[in-house]
């Protein structure tokens, strides 16, 4: 979580100092999507946690599914619907998604370790 909005508020004070002002509300809405996507995701993935075995990789699959299109509806209503900038709507969505992926493998990989622990 600190290094998401330590990462969006580098964007932005890059952003101002560019004077690229009208890449600010898609960045933000990138961000946005991004800390929601991975915020169900960390609740999936401590439900499932308790579940163990077959029962977790199945809830993390259909998890990441039904994320994924969610995702792509959400960008889609902002793109048709809200008219809001493609380009960076979709750097920026890319860059947070990567950068919360990569926090929650290394939750998944912390959580495993314990586990084996303990």
């Amino acid at each position: 979580m600190i290094i998401s909005i330590s990462a969006l508020i580098i964007t932005f004070i890059l952003i101002y100092a560019l004077s690229l002002t009208q890449y600010a509300v898609p960045v933000l809405l990138g961000w946005l999507i991004s800390f929601a996507n991975a915020l169900a995701g960390s609740i999936v993935l401590f439900s499932a946690f308790r579940k163990g075995g077959k029962g977790f990789f199945n809830t993390v699959l259909l998890s990441l599914v039904v994320r994924m299109f969610a995702m792509c509806g959400f960008i889609f209503i902002l793109i048709y619907f809200f008219k809001i900038e493609k380009f960076s709507l979709a750097v920026s969505m890319f860059f947070f998604y990567f950068l919360f992926l990569i926090l929650e493998i290394n939750f998944l990989n912390k959580n495993r370790e314990i586990k084996q622990a303990g």
